[in-house]
């Protein structure tokens, strides 16, 4: 009995296998893998952040003095304090003059803004002369159709707010305190114009006190 036994033990040991240690290389060689995939990663997300800087750079840098960031935050903060309070006053005044047009069912089409435009070409002497002077003062399309556009609004907002009346005894005392303007044409020529031109006049002073008036009125909030 003892004999087998002793058997039945050498043969539970002999199944329990010897735990073998990994070999040194083995481990290094692990390692070194995965600090390659690490370090290639890396890499790979430092070139695409390089790319990404480099492509909207200009979101955050608006100009280079040698190694010498000019930051946006920079440019905006010196164009507020010195442009801020005007350009403000013309977007509320803008948003304000929208708002009174749609109150008052004033509205704007293409052919509004066509003729418009025809009629400011002509006054400048034409397509050429209107560019030149866009290029000058830095107005692009965009800028002018809106501008054209709050001028129609205003002249529309005037012709049926305010009625004007132009008497002939106006119209002859302007002609006569301005002839050399006419360039030797003849009063008949120009006393159209002439009776459009003080129309124009007048509605636009009962305009711009009609519009003061309206600004105090409304809710206007600055922040900044």
């Amino acid at each position: 009995m003892a004999t087998k036994s002793k058997t039945k033990s050498r043969v539970v040991k002999s199944a329990v296998k010897p735990k073998i240690e990994e070999p040194l290389i083995s481990l290094v060689k692990k390692s070194n893998s995965k600090f390659i995939t690490y370090l290639a990663i890396v890499i790979l997300l430092g070139i695409a952040l390089f790319l990404m800087a480099k492509k909207y750079r200009g979101l955050v840098i608006a100009g280079m003095v040698n190694t010498s960031p000019v930051t946006r935050m920079e440019l905006q903060k010196v164009l507020i304090e010195r442009y801020g309070k005007a350009t403000l006053d013309d977007l509320i005044a803008q948003k304000l003059l929208q708002q009174l047009a749609k109150d008052n069912q004033v509205v704007v089409s293409n052919e509004d803004i066509e003729k418009e435009t025809k009629s400011l070409e002509d006054r400048l002497g034409g397509k050429e002369a209107l560019q030149a002077s866009m290029d000058r003062f830095g107005i692009d399309q965009k800028k002018l159709r809106e501008e054209i556009t709050s001028v129609i609004l205003q002249k529309k907002l005037s012709s049926k707010l305010f009625q004007v009346t132009i008497e002939d005894a106006e119209v002859t005392k302007y002609f006569n305190d301005n002839k050399a303007l006419f360039d030797k044409k003849t009063f008949d020529e120009v006393k159209a114009d002439i009776r459009q031109t003080l129309t124009d006049q007048k509605l636009q002073e009962q305009f711009s006190t009609w519009f003061a008036d309206q600004q105090k009125k409304a809710k206007i909030q600055v922040f900044i």
